[in-house]
């Protein structure tokens, strides 16, 4: 053999195991790799899973505090206003109101007059002598309520409250033994905040016109009490202004009998026939409501009111007169066709909003 080959010979077999080991190094820097990635992958997945766990404990802790906000509002209303001789109102019947306190619902008890009211507001659950007159301090314990997603109203240039946002008092939630806390010392372990409003004090703006559906005695009956049937829809509430919406008209009329809650309002339509809107909404929010409901409460507390004109005959003649409609039945109201002078303006239509009483002598039945 000659030399030269000898020599390439040695070298090829000389070269194999290198090759080999190389090899073994690169698969081990990757399988190396591979682990380190997989760790960091664990260690990610294990933080964000540790957070999302976190998130939802303070979830839940937010979802009881604001469960314990609403059963405590709830049995200040019950406690306070629940009796017949109590009577509700706003702040704003108070002289120097605080204005972020307007809306401050109080109550009074009608039996005692004069005694201080209690508000239906956090922070004042066994403080009812604090008047609404002052703002809330430290500032630090004030939370907004009813802000810009509510009314429309903007928070101050320097971030603070506007005069017209509703801002209570925050409560704190302590405990003791808490981790970290030695002893007995109690630890704020939550907030909690609640405000409850007086629906009496805004106009019913989208109350369904039900009067068809008065047939019973005194209306109903024949052609007077049909008369008198009629005058019931011209004391139902005229909606929010002809230049807002009508609830009575040919599409609100349709929609208005499923509405059941105040956000809902902004999907009625104007007379030009485009939805009221959210920004609409917010600027009427301390004047409208949807409905209200009621019962003849008698604050004198003798129990619950009845309407004594549903009962025939019981207010005397007087009263039927007064209730009498129908000129030719010798009522008490003027003839639409030849009323009283001087004529009203504008003049009488065929179905008229309001008609004048006779005038006539006066009388005194059953004490009325």
């Amino acid at each position: 053999m000659h030399l030269s080959q000898l020599s390439t010979l040695s070298s090829q077999r000389a070269s194999g195991p290198r090759r080999s080991r190389g090899f073994a190094l690169l698969i081990t820097l990757t399988l190396l790799a591979f682990v380190v990635l997989l760790l960091v992958g664990l260690a990610s997945y294990t933080k964000i899973e540790t957070a999302v766990a976190g998130n939802f404990q303070k979830q839940a802790q937010a979802r009881q505090n604001a469960q314990l906000a609403l059963d405590v509002a709830l049995a200040q209303l019950q406690k306070h206003a629940g009796p017949d001789t109590r009577v509700t109102a706003s702040a704003e019947s108070v002289p120097g109101f605080n204005g972020q306190k307007r809306f401050y619902t109080g109550v009074w008890d009608a039996l005692t007059g004069g005694s201080p009211p209690v508000w239906l507001v956090s922070g004042l659950e066994t403080n009812t002598a604090q008047n609404v007159t002052e703002a809330i301090t430290p500032a630090a314990d004030q939370v907004v309520l009813v802000g810009p997603n509510t009314n429309g109203s903007a928070f101050l240039a320097n971030g603070n409250p506007g005069p017209t946002q509703i801002v209570v008092r925050r409560q704190n939630l302590t405990s003791v033994g808490v981790p970290g806390q030695a002893g007995a010392t109690a630890a704020t372990i939550g907030r909690y905040a609640w405000w409850i409003g007086d629906l009496g004090v805004k106009a019913p703006v989208a109350a369904p016109d039900k009067s068809a559906s008065v047939i019973y005695p005194p209306f109903g009956d024949d052609v007077q009490q049909n008369e008198l049937g009629s005058r019931i829809r011209q004391q139902i509430a005229l909606g929010a202004g002809p230049a807002n919406f009508e609830p009575r008209d040919a599409v609100n009329s349709l929609l208005v009998p499923n509405l059941k809650a105040a956000n809902q309002l902004a999907f009625l339509r104007t007379p030009g026939g485009t939805p009221v809107g959210l920004a609409t909404l917010q600027a009427n929010y301390a004047a409208w409501s949807p409905n209200n409901f009621n019962v003849l409460a008698d604050t004198a507390g003798t129990g619950l009111r009845r309407d004594l004109s549903l009962v025939p005959g019981l207010l005397g003649a007087g009263f039927v007169a007064w209730a009498n409609y129908s000129d030719a039945r010798g009522g008490y109201m003027e003839n639409l066709a030849a009323p009283l002078l001087p004529t009203p303006r504008p003049d009488y239509s065929a179905d008229p909003l309001r008609r004048r009483y006779r005038m006539t002598a006066r009388t005194v039945e059953n004490g009325i």
